[in-house]
C-alpha cells in the first residue's frame, strides 16, 4: 500500500469521487457539484492508494480561521 496526499484537482475523476462519498456512506453526490465545490475550496486534500482515489476532504475558510 502506497498512500499519497495531494491538493491538486488535476487528474481527479469526479465520478470516482462521487462513488467514494457514497461508499463512506456520505450519500449520493453529483460529480459536477463535487468538482465545483473542491475547485472553490482553498483547503482540500485528496488521498490516493497508488493510482486509486480513496478519499478526499475540504475545509471552508473566511481567510482568518478554517473549519
Amino acid at each position: 500500500m502506497s498512500i499519497e496526499f495531494t491538493q491538486d484537482t488535476e487528474g481527479i475523476y469526479w465520478e470516482r469521487l462521487s462513488v467514494v462519498f457514497q461508499r463512506a456512506p456520505l450519500g449520493k453526490r453529483d460529480p459536477v457539484k463535487l468538482q465545483e465545490t473542491f475547485w472553490n475550496s482553498p483547503i482540500r486534500c485528496f488521498v490516493w492508494d497508488g493510482k486509486e482515489l480513496i478519499g478526499a476532504g475540504r475545509a471552508i475558510t473566511d481567510g482568518v480561521r478554517t473549519a
